[in-house]
């Protein structure tokens, strides 16, 4: 921070205390456009809920669900949704007029107030909408249904709805996951509606400053890991981790959101075969085609934490295919020298290639969190989000990338307004079975039953203590087999044939999915269907000649050097022994929880 900062920081600072000390905001209300009256109110130790609180008892009026400018300014309308401190409104006037609530039967299209288009994904818009019903701000995600169809898209949505679904249930909700609040579909469209994030993508926090330092990278990766600890407990992994996918709140603390990529239902023993992920996030079990678990989550970690210090991910080219050979040939680009021995080492044991080798293989996310890196982070704290964040949204301007939000913004707009405007948008025939969903039918969420819900105060002694003293793990990756005998079962499978290949492969093509012409935003580089010279729908079977031609040498020589150079047990590897425990299979029948979960329930 330079100077001119310093100051401008100081001056900031000086006129927030000074706002402070006068105290009070000036309110004109009106009620049907027209004056009604004005009232001042102190905002010192006070809340914006509790301003809210007040007008709508002065009204008296109880189908009053929020208020709004008459202005229609949306930052200011949705701060008045919030509970955060008064202070910020002190000697402003506001007008402001009451919102009502509007009952209706079941959820659509016209259940909502369109605001402003937020996002963009691979094959949808995210619009800010505000409910009806209560009054409360969303994210709605919007999904053609003439896409869906002409690009066979129906399981990846389907398995969207129902994780989130799950997730959104009592006992499985958590903090660091964007919560689904509704789902439905019309004749047009699919539509998600989810809590909405102000801060925006962590991608566009990181291309403000370039890169973190290792206090700030820290607390977002740290939290990053309690999402995805969270997906594995409930057997989801979620297989497209990046900065774009992780968004921030209104406080500056993380949720991670879309799910479209992850794998539901996946159980300990078992491998899944999909084709999925950004090209810079892939570990090379998924270029190679050989299965992946849990484990693969735990690189895409690697890859993350990478990114955040150094501002770029590994492997980075602008030519997809360069980064596919230098996943699985090349040695990993070393971080510069300003970065901790112990933030490398970090970095290092997430992404390796062999996934034996791999840190997390044994206890899963809790192995990561206990590495030296992170020792001075409490685990009961971080649960409880007590730390502050080290960058805090401004709530009162458009933290979203404006110049990709105005791609495609007025075709969509024309087509959303044609179905806004026919009645026969609700008449049709679903394309799914059971889609819909509302959490408004439900009592109000507790706190979820696994990791959120700790409260003890010496949570990491417990925490050190069960990790050492335990003999049961999540053996996610068959940690059972010496290395010598994963190189032979490698090489064997490379000398399989090409129909036994096939058969495995179709057994599995419910899981296919192929993340393919998706702008990526880092590099504006379109990943088209044809990286590979094939077609989308030959990417999604694993059975299709081309493809495997396409890989094969890049597989070969990977596969040709790691028999050359089998895994041998090292000082490293035998401290961890000594450390954690030898390894032991995990029963078929066992529960999908951690030891440490375990011992907490009991």
């Amino acid at each position: 921070m330079d100077q001119k900062q310093k100051m401008q920081h100081l001056m900031n600072n000086f006129m927030k205390k000074e706002q402070t000390k006068q105290g009070q905001v000036t309110v004109k209300l009106y009620v049907n456009n027209e004056f009604s009256q004005q009232i001042q109110y102190p905002t010192r130790n006070q809340t914006v809920n509790q301003l809210v609180n007040y007008l709508r008892n002065l009204l008296n009026q109880t189908q009053i669900v929020g208020f709004q400018t008459l202005e229609s300014n949306i930052y200011l309308d949705y701060y008045l949704t919030t509970n955060m401190d008064l202070a910020v409104l002190s000697n402003l006037t506001l007008s402001l007029k009451p919102l009502y609530g509007i009952n209706q039967n079941g959820i659509n299209l016209d259940s909502f107030y369109f605001l402003q288009c937020i996002g963009i994904g691979g094959f949808s818009r995210v619009y800010l909408v505000r409910y009806k019903f209560n009054g409360q701000f969303m994210a709605l995600k919007m999904i053609s249904k003439s896409f869906i169809e002409q690009n066979d898209k129906f399981q990846i949505v389907q398995n969207e709805r129902d994780i989130m679904v799950h997730l959104a249930n009592t006992n499985n909700s958590h903090p660091n996951l964007c919560k689904l609040l509704c789902a439905f579909e019309t004749k047009n469209w699919v539509c998600f509606a989810m809590e909405y994030c102000p801060g925006g993508e962590l991608f566009q926090q990181l291309k403000r400053v370039k890169k973190m330092d290792e206090q700030q990278a820290k607390f977002y990766f740290s939290q990053v890991c309690m999402a995805i600890h969270h997906l594995h407990e409930n057997k989801v992994i979620y297989r497209d981790i990046k900065p774009e996918n992780i968004l921030i709140d209104s406080e500056g603390h993380i949720k991670l959101a879309d799910f479209g990529l992850a794998k539901p239902n996946v159980q300990d023993n078992k491998m899944a075969y999909s084709f999925c992920g950004s090209p810079e996030y892939m570990a090379p079990e998924m270029l190679l085609k050989s299965g992946h678990n849990y484990q693969i989550d735990h690189y895409c970690l690697g890859a993350l934490l990478y990114e955040l210090v150094t501002g770029l991910p590994p492997y980075y080219s602008n030519n997809p295919e360069q980064i596919y050979q230098n996943i699985l040939s090349h040695d990993l680009p070393q971080p510069n020298k300003n970065i901790s021995a112990e933030a490398k080492d970090l970095i290092n044991k997430l992404l390796q290639k062999d996934t034996q080798n791999r840190l997390g293989r044994t206890y899963g996310i809790y192995e990561i969190l206990k590495h030296p890196w992170l020792s001075e982070f409490s685990l009961y704290k971080l649960i409880n989000r007590s730390y502050d964040p080290p960058f805090k949204p401004d709530l009162f301007k458009m933290n979203f990338d404006q110049k990709e939000i105005l791609s495609g913004e007025h075709q969509f707009q024309k087509e959303l307004q044609k179905s806004m405007n026919t009645e026969m948008e609700n008449v049709f025939t679903p394309f799914f079975h059971n889609f819909y969903y509302s959490s408004f039918q439900f009592k109000q969420p507790q706190r979820s039953s696994s990791i959120t819900q700790i409260n003890i105060s010496n949570v990491d002694d417990k925490f050190t203590n069960i990790l050492l003293s335990t003999t049961k793990s999540k053996h996610v990756s068959q940690t059972h087999q010496s290395s010598s005998q994963s190189q032979l079962k490698k090489k064997k499978l490379l000398q399989n044939d090409v129909e036994n290949k096939e058969n495995l492969m179709k057994n599995n093509n419910n899981q296919m999915i192929m993340k393919a012409g998706v702008k990526h935003k880092k590099n504006n580089q379109s990943m088209p269907d044809n990286v590979l010279n094939v077609q989308q729908n030959e990417l999604r079977s694993y059975s299709s000649q081309k493809v495997n031609e396409q890989l094969q040498k890049l597989t070969n020589n990977y596969q040709t050097n790691l028999i050359k150079s089998p895994s041998t047990e090292n000082d490293e590897q035998k401290q961890h022994k000594l450390q954690f425990g030898e390894n032991k299979q995990l029963n078929k029948n066992q529960s999908n929880q951690c030891s440490l979960i375990r011992y907490f329930k009991q």
